[in-house]
């Protein structure tokens, strides 16, 4: 499954494995690419997942081989579902070699599950000339089309209790001037995002550009949950110091070799220790 950035694939992908689990036997097991951090997936599956997901059930338990053994022989028993999330979040060297790693290590018991696997559209495009998973069918993420809009909005404004507002959304979306935006928001990100800010702007005015689109949500973002940040909800300056340590981390992150899971290490040393607990209280 290929799509844009924001097009709903990891959601999609948790929808997936929601109805695999409440409609039939089998066992859908969902892993983040980005979770491996240069580990095997068969080593991450026994040394990682299974451990974790056991002591759901028992919070005392110990791993064993006995239990490890276990799992491999459901996986022969057929019904498994690997749900892998986000090839390119592997870190690895291109596009191809992220493609290459998951195809070696689909083979023996691995090789029994169902797989569906998401991906960005421009690092499954870089590798469909090398027939690296010949046998996987390719479904993309469609941007929404203009009634899937309103509907979306519709939905999100029932559930926020002000429907009128929604009402007030779609008119505003139709407006001469507003083709712009419009566009931008057939992403399902960016859709939900102008929700946020429209329902919590009174003035109602639509940004005109990408970039004023994320400086305005970034703008209202703290009075989305302002219970977990009152700190820099009342301060300027401490707003202003968050978001240069966090731009100072991400140029950072950029130029790291780990640019989707950044260590705590290097957050820490980019920020300073106040700032960055600042921010993870925000993530909580």
């Amino acid at each position: 499954m290929v799509g844009e950035p924001g097009a709903g694939k990891t959601t999609l992908l948790s929808a997936i494995a929601s109805h695999i689990k409440e409609n039939t036997q089998h066992l859908p097991i969902f892993i983040s690419l980005g979770s491996l951090q240069g580990i095997t997936l068969e080593d991450y599956l026994l040394k990682k997942w299974l451990p974790d997901a056991m002591r759901l059930v028992n919070p005392q338990f110990i791993p064993s081989s006995e239990i490890e053994n276990q799992l491999i022989t459901r996986f022969y028993q057929s019904g498994v579902w690997l749900l892998l999330d986000g090839v390119d979040e592997m870190g690895e060297s291109s596009p191809v070699e992220a493609l290459n790693k998951i195809s070696r290590e689909l083979t023996n018991w691995l090789g029994q599950a169902r797989v569906v696997l998401t991906c960005r559209l421009n690092v499954w495009d870089a590798s469909l000339n090398n027939n690296i998973l010949p046998s996987f069918d390719t479904y993309k993420t469609q941007e929404f089309k203009p009634e899937q809009v309103n509907k979306f909005i519709d939905k999100w404004f029932t559930c926020a209790g002000n429907i009128q507002r929604g009402e007030e959304l779609k008119g505003k979306l139709t407006e001469p001037g507003k083709e712009r935006i419009s566009e931008l928001v057939t992403n399902p990100l960016r859709l939900s995002l102008l929700c946020q800010i429209f329902y919590q702007d009174e003035q109602g005015e639509l940004p005109e550009t990408k970039a004023e689109f994320y400086e305005i949500f970034t703008r209202y973002f703290y009075e989305w949950k302002p219970e977990l940040v009152p700190d820099v909800i009342n301060s300027y300056q401490l707003k202003k110091e968050l978001h240069q340590a966090l731009g100072k981390l991400a140029l950072a992150g950029i130029k790291s070799d780990l640019k989707f899971r950044l260590k705590r290490s290097l957050a820490v040393e980019e920020m300073g220790e106040r700032l960055f607990k600042l921010a993870a209280n925000q993530i909580k």
